[in-house]
């Protein structure tokens, strides 16, 4: 195989939809404590032999032999299928049976000649990227991004990335290695020559100080070319390598930069180094819901990529005024009311349709809370008054069983403001009396305490904000509060060796704002812009970072190609969902990727039809989503996609997860 390198070209969409993402149940292990101490593992990926009877021969007459770019990519788009993205990839089956062993076959084969592979060049990485491009984002409705990063004269791909869009994007990938030789040195560097390739489907990296491990399934494995081989990943030592100069003779080494590579240690026939990688994450999904005082109407306003407009649904009445709603992302709402006594209570959805009651945790001598979050695992996350931190299954009734919950902290006496990122995990849990604030990983493992006295008062109405703004690999966030004036204040948060650097970005967010503005909320979309609900109407910033840890909030307005969502009217709530994943207990168990499912789910040509198509066009657009939102809080069956007898929330959900299709 050969890859021919491209520009580079990376897709970051700020745009919307409710149901997107990678499952992230599948993740066993991920952590992140530094760029020399991290790990990630996940499981239930497929690992496809590329060697197989019925794929074209190479050269040496070895069928299969050149196909590891599309068996790498197929082992993708399987696991997608198997995790509720059907139309991208080979349906649900027991994949090392002989029964499905000549479907792989012809999928595998079909990709390659999509991608163009062919004897003697094997598979471009232009041409794997632009095919899988057209295979994931738009059968899925724009729903994920696809990126392609290889080494360049001046960027190495590297098995901390790799890490890092397992952990923080939710990603799958795949990674490919170069074989190189070694032709001299200069200047007391090694010079390398690319001499060949293959790639792989990555599930996992460790590193240990200079201890570093891949993972991967390799598709060049199984003595048989008729079956196959048991799935399982492959690991190797994976090193760091400093002072290479890659380039094709000696006199071109010398207008190359010196750059170091992660190693593939196996085999003897020369050096195999880390050097491109194919990425699949799932696009955030930007959604507003917004209210407006006591005995508040809840609606939610999303963007239709496909037809290019917002559209509003209403999603019922609280008997009170919000201080803020959590979006689940299956695009269920979950609404905090304050309570007189300071404490919080936490409504959703009621049995009836437009309206919500109140969820009730356990029995009558169940803890108090002081405020709700949503759970990297999609559950919900209390924090308790009795100082512990209470996770329960997101996805249960009105009423939650005390058996189904469990503690994830204790020892959180005086804290009573939390907010969890949707992307990263982090969770911030404050004391906004003493002004001391904790920050936990994903896994509440490592947990750094921080003082915030600077910020004179926290506000619990508004949650704060993570980013990375300044792309140093590190989050920052965002704390809204009041100042020792009593005037609103926005703070940024920098964490770095025990330390929580603030920085008043209160005047850079209402520059050129007449009169007393109210900022009524924040948020960050999946471009990397910053959100603001000022007055109102949106406002959004772009971050500048300076290099020396300071840095500007740029307003976007007027910027050409700028934020969607800029001007945009909304009510005085303020609540933006970014969604990361697309588990459905219906389709998926622990038996992950080899779900077979049952005759009811399955769907057998001309008997069975499209989800979501209402009008029979054998489409599901415009026209469709025109018709489910007419029919809103009725019993139309034609409508009620879910079959719950109500067309609601539920059956906008399933119909914008296809369409386009």
């Amino acid at each position: 195989m050969r890859t021919q390198y491209i520009a580079s070209t990376v897709l970051a969409l700020g745009t919307a939809s409710l149901v997107v993402g990678t499952l992230t149940a599948d993740v066993s292990t991920a952590y992140y404590t530094s760029s020399s101490n991290y790990g990630f593992q996940m499981d239930h990926m497929p690992d496809f032999d590329q060697r197989r009877t019925g794929l074209p021969t190479d050269s040496g007459g070895t069928p299969g032999d050149i196909y590891c770019v599309p068996t790498s990519c197929t082992n993708l788009l399987a696991y997608m299928a198997s995790h509720g993205e059907s139309g991208v990839g080979p349906a649900f089956a027991d994949w090392e049976s002989g029964d499905d062993y000549s479907s792989i076959t012809d999928f595998i084969e079909d990709l390659g000649s999509d991608m163009d592979t062919t004897v003697g060049y094997g598979t471009t990485g232009s041409d794997a990227f632009s095919t899988m491009y057209g295979r994931v984002v738009y059968p899925t409705g724009f729903r994920f991004l696809v990126e392609y990063e290889y080494r360049t004269n001046s960027n190495v791909v590297t098995l901390r990335e790799l890490a890092r869009s397992g952990i923080y994007s939710d990603a799958i990938q795949t990674v490919g290695y170069g074989k190189y030789e070694e032709i001299g040195s200069l200047w007391g560097t090694t010079v390398i020559k690319r001499t060949g390739g293959h790639w792989m489907t990555f599930t996992g990296a460790e590193r240990s100080g200079t201890y570093r491990r891949l993972w991967a399934n390799d598709p060049d494995d199984g003595g048989s070319i008729s079956s196959q081989s048991t799935f399982g990943a492959d690991d190797w030592d994976s090193p760091w390598v400093g002072d290479l100069r890659v380039a094709s003779n000696m006199v071109g080494a010398m207008f190359k930069s010196v750059q170091g590579m992660n190693q593939v240690v196996r085999g003897t026939d020369g050096h195999r180094f880390i050097d491109s990688r194919l990425v699949i994450s799932p696009t955030g999904c930007t959604t507003w819901d917004e209210w407006d005082g006591e005995g508040s109407d809840i609606s939610s306003l999303t963007w239709s990529i496909t037809d290019g407009f917002f559209f509003r649904v209403d999603l019922g009445r609280v008997p009170f005024s919000p201080e803020r709603i959590l979006k689940m992302p299956m695009g269920d709402h979950l609404v905090i009311e304050r309570l007189q006594n300071g404490f919080a209570r936490l409504w959703r959805a009621g049995e009836e349709p437009g309206t919500y009651a109140p969820i009730v945790f356990g029995d009558a001598e169940g803890p108090d809370f002081h405020d709700f979050s949503i759970s990297k695992d999609l559950g919900i996350l209390g924090l308790g008054v009795d100082g512990r931190l209470y996770e329960f299954p997101g996805d249960a009734e009105v009423a939650i069983n005390q058996d189904s919950t469990r503690i994830i902290m204790d020892g959180l006496q005086g804290f009573d403001c939390m907010t969890t990122d949707s992307r990263s995990g982090l969770t911030s849990l404050i004391d906004t009396r003493d002004g001391t604030m904790k920050v936990a990983d994903r896994y509440f493992e490592d947990i750094g305490t921080y003082d915030i006295r600077f910020i004179d008062s926290v506000s619990n109405e508004f949650p704060q904000v993570f980013a990375d703004f300044d792309h140093d690999g590190r989050m920052e966030m965002l704390v809204q509060g009041t100042n020792a004036q009593g005037a609103q204040s926005v703070t940024m948060i920098r964490f770095g060796d025990g330390q929580a650097i603030m920085h008043d970005v209160t005047e850079q967010l209402l520059f050129g704002c007449p009169g007393q503005c109210v900022i009524s909320g924040l948020a960050v979309d999946e471009s990397g812009a910053l959100l603001m609900n000022l007055d109102g109407k949106v406002r959004s910033y772009l971050y500048a970072p300076d290099g020396q840890g300071n840095g500007l909030f740029l307003p976007a307005a007027g910027i050409e190609n700028g934020n969607l969502f800029e001007g945009l009217e909304v009510g005085n709530g303020f609540a933006v969902a970014r969604c990361f994943t697309n588990f459905d207990p219906r389709i998926h168990n622990d038996e992950g990727w080899n779900t077979t499912l049952d005759e009811s789910q399955v769907c057998n040509g001309d008997d069975c039809d499209q989800v979501g198509d209402l009008n029979g066009d054998q489409q599901v657009n415009g026209e469709d989503l025109a018709m489910l939102l007419g029919a809103w809080d009725t019993a139309d069956a034609d409508a009620d996609l879910d079959g719950n007898g109500i067309v609601g929330g539920g059956d906008l959900a399933m119909l914008l997860g296809v369409f386009g299709t």
